[in-house]
């Protein structure tokens, strides 16, 4: 069993109280994921059919209503054409990303 403590530090903790790292988002993750599909040219609609994903998950998405697994931040960067290590540092905190890497 794994028990998050929430807040800036992005610590947890598992049962026997060892100090884990897990991925922290930043809180700005929806709005930067519109932000590059609008810097791209795309509608929601039109990266949802690229990506073959529900009508609504973008849109969940870019509301911070989802979150995301490591396969759909490998889609998202091949969908916009940027490299996935990239968009992991624009999208968490740098010292958590290295979890999905």
């Amino acid at each position: 069993m794994i028990k998050f403590i929430q807040g800036d530090t992005g610590v947890a903790f598992d049962a026997n109280n060892t100090k884990l790292n897990y991925l922290k988002r930043k809180d700005d993750f929806g709005a930067r994921i519109q932000k590059l599909r609008e810097q791209k040219g795309l509608s929601i609609q039109d990266l949802e059919k690229k990506l073959n994903i529900n009508d609504d998950y973008l849109s969940k998405t870019e509301n911070n209503l989802t979150e995301p697994s490591k396969f759909f931040i490998h889609r998202l960067a091949w969908a916009c054409g940027v490299e996935y290590e990239d968009l992991l540092d624009d999208l968490y905190y740098v010292e958590h990303s290295d979890i999905l890497k």
